[in-house]
């Protein structure tokens, strides 16, 4: 089962996808208006999103790339949308979903094509919910850290680049492929970005007072020791 979250403004659309996916097992949260989405995103993370395009608030294609700012990684995103054109299929992709269905669809091939979706992303996205790493313990599912038991609020950027150095201490993760991981290959966000996340990360969860050392490698990237593992760097 999967946490999906359906934006669509029209009640018959909402209320035949959500059943049709209901019937497939998955779980479904609708919403009518964009920021009514993103506040529900910002507490809990869906496995999927399906978005219509015509919106009020704003369009659904700067709803996905919106999202693909807030969550680079670990969420599927589908456009089911009412426009088929070659055009409208490519800003779609270009700005992050991950398929396109044209409406009104019928029910076999939107479940089949969101299925499909949750099969093929990423094994560790997808088995991997969360990280105990004593006395921090990171829920992907909720975007929550929290320090023996007390939340600490992270912005969604900085909660991706700690589940990412929490999820393989010890390995040295360039600045490369820390930008292309939480910010996106084609972003404008530089070197100075992930350290300055890197720095929030270290004072906001208080790695050195528990013993964890989050180094920056010169000229290379970033790594996160252990209080077990630490090494000369």
């Amino acid at each position: 089962m999967a946490l999906i979250y359906l934006l669509e403004d029209d009640p018959d659309c909402s209320a035949s996808v959500e059943q049709w996916l209901a019937r497939a097992g998955h779980q479904v949260k609708i919403f009518a208006r964009p920021h009514e989405f993103f506040y529900e995103v910002s507490k809990q993370a869906p496995r999927c999103a399906v978005v219509d395009w015509r919106l009020p608030e704003m369009e659904g294609i700067d709803v996905v790339s919106r999202l693909r700012q807030l969550l680079s990684t670990g969420v599927g995103v589908v456009m089911l949308t009412g426009l088929d054109t070659e055009e409208s299929v490519v800003r779609a992709l270009k700005a992050g979903a991950d398929d396109y269905i044209v409406k009104p669809g019928s029910e076999s091939i939107v479940v089949a094509r969101i299925g499909a979706l949750l099969r093929r992303m990423t094994p560790a996205a997808s088995t991997l919910t969360q990280i105990d790493r004593p006395p921090y313990l990171l829920d992907f599912g909720r975007r929550e850290v929290t320090v023996d038991g007390r939340a600490v609020e992270l912005a969604p950027r900085e909660f991706d680049l700690a589940w990412i150095l929490f999820s393989e201490p010890a390995r040295l993760f360039t600045r490369q492929e820390l930008l292309a991981a939480v910010w996106g290959r084609n972003h404008e966000a530089g070197v100075h970005t992930v350290a300055q996340h890197v720095y929030l990360i270290r004072r906001k969860l208080a790695l050195t007072e528990h013993g964890f050392r989050l180094n920056a490698v010169y000229g290379t990237g970033y790594r996160l020791e252990l209080p077990s593992t630490k090494e000369p760097v």
